[in-house]
This record gives C-alpha cells, sequence and structure tokens, in this order.
C-alpha cells in the first residue's frame, strides 16, 4: 500500500495529518458461491466490466488466491456495487487487523468477515 496527501479543495495544499491509502495489489480472480454472496450479478453502464450485488452473507474466495501473499492489504479483483457504485473489496490480513484495532483506528471502518475455501 501506498500513503498519498490528501489535498484541501479550492486552495490546493496538502492537509499535515490526514492521509488517503492506495491499495496496489490486486488478487486474482477467485469469487465462489455466488448463489450465497451475490443477489445480483450485472454488466456496468459504464466500463461495461461485470459487477456483483452482494447479499449481505460472507463473501467466498477460493484460498488459493491468498496463499504466498505477502502484504497485509490487498484488493479484490472482482467488482461490486449497484447503480454508479462499482468498487473492489479491500480486504487486511488479521495482523493488520488487530493492529487497526488495538490502535483505535477503525472509526468508520467496516469490517466483515469472509470465508476461504
Amino acid at each position: 500500500m501506498e500513503f498519498l496527501d490528501v489535498i484541501k479543495y479550492k486552495k490546493n495544499i496538502s492537509l499535515e495529518d490526514i492521509y488517503q491509502i492506495y491499495v496496489e495489489r490486486v488478487l486474482e480472480p477467485g469469487l465462489l458461491n455466488l448463489e450465497q454472496s451475490v443477489t445480483e450479478v450485472i454488466k456496468c453502464s459504464s466500463c461495461g466490466k461485470t459487477k456483483y450485488i452482494e447479499s449481505g452473507k460472507s463473501l467466498t474466495f477460493k484460498k488459493e488466491i491468498f496463499e504466498d501473499l505477502d502484504c497485509d492489504i490487498v484488493k479484490s479483483y472482482e467488482t461490486f456495487g449497484d447503480g454508479h457504485m462499482c468498487a473492489r473489496e479491500i480486504m487486511v490480513s488479521k495482523k493488520l487487523y488487530q493492529v487497526i484495532k488495538t490502535n483505535k483506528l477503525d472509526k468508520d471502518i467496516v469490517f466483515e468477515p469472509i470465508t476461504l475455501i
């Protein structure tokens, strides 16, 4: 991951103590159990890519796509969202999750478990 400056709107100056996290690493395709994890599969009207509307149940991924991973934060290959919204899921390791929770950095962050098979 990389930390990027946050620019104050209209003044074009960087905020001193606020940064944006840019997650570089994207996993290989690996979403499984669509009938459980996804309510609808659609084609994005803007970019033409396939995107998924989540069911609210745990997402299931192939375990193999996480093997030999050398980083603690990654983005899913698959994109999710309804309407004009389209984003990749950001997944963190248990180690990074514990660092975030221990240091009370989880304000406005929602963590949801995923299933690996």
